[in-house]
């Protein structure tokens, strides 16, 4: 009695067995690979199934049996099916972010890179199970980009010498971007410390970001509140290098530049420091020009440049009385920008920013031939482009003046010319 009782547990046990190890690799807790488990569940059932036929066959019958085994094979080849497809759905869910601005969705930066993966790379979660809060189901999208990245999600207390290996001592959540022999911490598990890791793992070589150095620009050296410390921390942090270049006595961008920035130079710039930045952009390299107002010195050289671009910098400094910057502490001379423009670049911002003191910068109606304009930031209605640069008080909108929305900025593609 005691035998047909164990026998009578085998089906049950089976579907506990296939039923947890679902579960446990829900929660990345599952020793091994799924696939044998589940088998191993079907052969416990099936096992069950097999001591028990005689039984089976005299409580049916020989006749009902013969239907009743065409039933059971409908029904074993329909829980397959069932299974298939769960299992399927499981690892490549079908989902849709309804939420307004794609908030759950990741960036077409971020699929980019991931579907482009060459290499193996593993994603290792550290974190006691069942406190995941979510970040398991942001790692669980980056699996589902591309069969070359895998994620491990490790208790620490149920796994220490794998947590020893990661150096994963807490405060957890602690996330591992390992490819080959390199590795990076993630800083957190949002979009953003996640694709930067996987930016520096998968990254061969350094990339520069050149800021032009010489005639008063901002400076990445400077910590001050007119420097760009922050702007150099954070194309660290995305595995780029910030380099100064003198472009005054080089005359040519350097090769290694990715990427040039003549951030505001408050002098105007030399026409051979001009010349090598349209000659860079006109070789297919990509720049970052800001240009001040020109509230002391004009800037005709820097107006030049921007105009054989096909973009219009204004004689003007722009001022906003929405009220918005003084929540932020700032004055009318801060206009407060919420309007991008479609453009790949902007796709997806709904940051609010500011521009201290700016002037206005827009695509001309109609562009060069072989140039495309287009603007990429405006300010709001409740703003205008102040063509009296003394700025005396009151500042008021006069018949001089440009109303608002007014363009801060504007990107620009040229055409290269192949050799």
């Amino acid at each position: 009695m005691k035998a047909d009782r164990m026998i009578d547990l085998l089906a049950p046990l089976g579907v506990l067995v296939a039923a947890g190890a679902f579960i446990a690799e829900r929660y990345g807790r599952l020793p091994g690979r799924l696939a044998p488990w589940l088998a191993a569940g079907a052969a416990l059932a099936l096992l069950h199934l097999v001591l028990r036929w005689e039984s089976v066959s005299r409580s049916v019958g020989r006749r009902q049996m013969r239907h009743g085994g065409n039933s059971a094979a409908l029904i074993l080849v329909v829980a397959g099916i069932l299974a298939a497809v769960n299992y399927i759905a499981y690892r490549r869910p079908l989902k849709k972010d309804f939420t307004k601005g794609q908030r759950y969705s990741l960036s077409d930066q971020t699929k980019k890179l991931v579907g482009g993966l060459s290499d193996d790379v593993r994603i290792l979660y550290f974190q006691r199970a069942g406190e995941a809060a979510g970040g398991d189901t942001r790692i669980r999208q980056y699996e589902a980009l591309s069969p070359r990245l895998k994620a491990e999600f490790v208790d620490p207390y149920e796994k220490p010498a794998r947590a020893r290996e990661y150096d994963a001592k807490g405060p957890w959540p602690i996330i591992v971007v390992e490819r080959g022999a390199r590795r990076e911490r993630a800083a957190s598990d949002s979009e953003q410390d996640l694709t930067n890791a996987l930016v520096k793992v998968t990254r061969e070589g350094q990339k520069n970001v050149c800021f032009v150095a010489g005639e008063g620009e901002r400076d990445v050296d400077d910590g001050g509140d007119l420097g760009y410390t922050g702007a150099r921390e954070a194309l660290a942090r995305s595995q780029y290098v910030a380099k100064k270049v003198v472009l005054a006595r080089e005359r040519s961008v350097p090769a290694d530049c990715a990427v040039l920035v003549l951030a505001g130079p408050q002098t105007d710039p030399l026409p051979q420091v001009v010349e090598a930045v349209r000659a860079f952009v006109a070789g297919g390299g990509k720049a970052m020009v800001l240009a001040e107002p020109a509230l002391k010195n004009p800037t005709p050289n820097l107006d030049g440049l921007l105009a054989g671009w096909s973009l219009e910098p204004g004689n003007d400094v722009v001022v906003d009385v929405s009220g918005m910057g003084q929540l932020f502490g700032a004055g009318e001379l801060t206009p407060m920008v919420a309007d991008y423009p479609f453009h790949e670049i902007t796709r997806g911002f709904r940051v609010m920013t500011a521009f201290h003191e700016a002037r206005s910068l827009q695509a001309a109606a109609e562009p060069a031939p072989g140039v495309v304009a287009q603007n990429l930031v405006q300010t709001s209605e409740a703003s205008w482009a102040e063509s009296d640069l003394a700025l005396k008080d009151p500042i008021q909108l006069d018949a001089k003046d440009r109303k608002g929305p007014i363009a801060l900025g504007a990107v620009v593609t040229v055409a290269v010319a192949l050799n």
